[in-house]
């Protein structure tokens, strides 16, 4: 009986020691801060935080620590020395936002602004009258370009469907291509059921749910020969050409990709939009 009674003090002495100090902090030189670029719910804050732990999670990450400051509206992250931050970025400030979306062609926008318009001579190229691209751009004068569309260029514009958007990797010759896309009738990535890196590691396949297969079917039975755009965040990672309706719910996201960049598609996709936008700070 003393002897129960002594094992049962032991453990409360020990309870209270570990309890007495908190539990050490992971041992990194690697923290990121990331900085809400609006004031947050608390439903918002924690539901980021739960995002990019298992974005994290999933891109195979191991020993990090997630910690939200409400208060701050801050949220820091601790890695471990050998992790590679530039592969992680992404996972912490991308919104994961995925869309398919129908294009339109120069001859669509030319109807409305005329083939003068400063636009066309701000490009460096021009894309072919029935493309949904419309032209290219070096990479530092997509910001001049941007402010044309954004300021002069949107005033002149009376169809509120018209979207613009550049690729998110350059073509031959270091140039980005500028998409005329469709704001209508596109698809949420809400619809992908299942995304996982292809056999050869070099795409990302997509899996719809049902209603998802069903949807993507009527949208690409509308654009048989155009080509539909799979757009991230606002960019446009690929832009196949439909041959004819698609009716086994399945998309293939291609691209200039390292296995790190699909697997962290991957990881962005798997686990939802962040509700938040954030700012890094190393």
């Amino acid at each position: 009986m003393k002897s129960i009674v002594y094992i049962l003090i032991a453990v409360f002495i020990s309870t209270i020691l570990l309890s007495a100090f908190p539990k050490p902090k992971l041992e990194s030189s690697k923290a990121i801060t990331l900085f809400c670029t609006k004031k947050p719910s608390n439903e918002e804050f924690n539901q980021s935080i739960e995002i990019i732990k298992n974005r994290l999670k999933s891109f195979g990450l191991e020993g990090f620590e997630v910690e939200g400051k409400m208060k701050k509206m801050t949220i820091l992250v601790s890695l471990k020395n050998d992790a590679v931050v530039n592969e992680i970025k992404p996972l912490l400030t991308s919104k994961g936002k995925l869309e398919f979306c129908e294009t339109l062609n120069k001859d669509q926008l030319i109807s409305q602004i005329g083939k003068e318009d400063k636009l066309f001579s701000l490009l460096s190229k021009e894309g072919k009258a029935t493309d949904a691209v419309l032209g290219y751009s070096a990479l530092e004068n997509k910001a001049k370009i941007d402010k044309y569309i954004n300021s002069s260029l949107k005033d002149k514009l009376d169809n509120a469907k018209l979207k613009f958007a550049w690729s998110k990797f350059p073509v031959e010759g270091a140039v980005w291509s500028l998409f005329l896309l469709n704001q209508e009738n596109n698809l949420s990535g809400k619809y992908v059921n299942e995304s996982v890196p292809s056999a050869d590691g070099e795409s990302v396949m997509l899996s719809f749910s049902d209603k998802g297969s069903m949807l993507w079917k009527e949208m690409t039975a509308r654009n048989v020969n155009e080509p539909i755009a799979i757009v991230v965040d606002n960019e446009v990672y690929s832009a196949p050409l439909v041959r004819a309706a698609i009716e086994h719910g399945k998309c293939q996201i291609t691209g200039d990709f390292s296995t790190s960049e699909v697997n962290r598609l991957v990881s962005i996709f798997e686990n939802g939009e962040l509700p938040l936008s954030f700012n890094l700070k190393e």
